[in-house]
């Protein structure tokens, strides 16, 4: 059985590099759709595809061991990789079809305080005023940074607020799921099997021939890639080596440093602008992330 809680301090680094890498990926991604004129799903499916099939490499070439499951387990981590990772990223891109960017990141946010309940109602966490208030400051922050920028919460639609709530409760189920079967398996075992069964639903979902593949470059190609590995299996494998010292509504929180990351790699590598209230937001998110960190970790 995995220890949870083990090593906070721990956790807290490895969900921020999380984080930090998701941002990275977003960046290169928003560059891709929109000025290599990638299909959204084109980019969706490729990058599951590439995902699992170099980490499966990778791991038969240096940890075979760890590619042995029990095939009762199977259902499980089919479920783990069908919703935590793949009806969780199309719901997020559906969701950016009808509503902003900004206003689709921040409902995705407000995963830390659905944890939170789940947690309260099920009796598996005990939800104090720190951990409700850092969620709170952490919520505001992305509001005030995601709400300033391009996109924010302009378009808002019912179908798309119904993706964006769908995509943050497959991020909950991924943080849940992925702690149960941690008490089994390696983190890097459960994340293969999760991106195999997602690659596996994108065979069906959006089949090879229905990719524009004249949309792909050299440089696409490159940074394809570089999304699949260094932004895609590399963070999720983080995330999840972190839920195994994190209750999960701490990881949420400190998941939600990925905006800031983001902004900040925009603005150096793109040349974006930051507003100020959206520093201030930026300051609210850490501060928020601080303070979960701070006294009181056993709550």
């Amino acid at each position: 059985m995995t220890e949870i809680h083990s090593h906070p301090s721990r956790g807290y680094w490895l969900v921020a590099s999380a984080a930090l890498l998701w941002g990275a990926s977003g960046v290169i991604a928003r560059y891709l759709l929109g000025q290599q004129f990638l299909h959204p799903f084109d980019l969706l499916a490729l990058r599951t595809w590439l995902a699992g099939l170099s980490y499966l490499t990778w791991l038969a070439l240096t940890a075979p061991h760890l590619l042995r499951v029990e095939r009762r387990d199977l259902w499980r981590f089919a479920l783990f990789g069908l919703i935590g990772l793949a009806f969780n990223q199309a719901c997020y891109y559906l969701a950016l079809q009808r509503i902003g960017v900004g206003y689709a990141l921040l409902l995705q946010y407000t995963m830390p305080a659905m944890l939170m309940a789940y947690g309260f109602v099920t009796r598996t966490e005990i939800i104090t005023r720190r951990k409700v208030l850092a969620a709170a400051l952490t919520l505001a922050g992305a509001a005030l940074m995601m709400g300033g920028g391009a996109g924010g919460f302009a378009g808002v639609s019912i179908a798309g607020t119904l993706f964006a709530f769908g995509s943050a409760l497959c991020f909950c189920f991924y943080n849940l799921a992925g702690q149960r079967l941690l008490q089994r398996y390696d983190a890097r075992t459960v994340i293969l099997y999760g991106f195999l069964f997602a690659g596996l639903l994108w065979l069906f979902a959006h089949p090879l021939w229905q990719i524009n593949w004249t949309s792909f470059n050299a440089r696409a190609w490159s940074l394809t890639l570089f999304i699949a590995v260094t932004g895609t299996v590399l963070p999720f494998v983080l995330y999840l080596a972190g839920l195994r010292h994190l209750e999960a509504s701490r990881a949420g929180v400190t998941a939600t440093t990925e905006p800031v990351f983001a902004a900040a790699l925009a603005w150096a590598l793109l040349g974006e602008r930051m507003l100020p209230w959206q520093i201030a937001g930026g300051l609210a998110v850490l501060g928020g992330v601080l303070l979960i960190q701070t006294k009181g970790r056993r709550a």
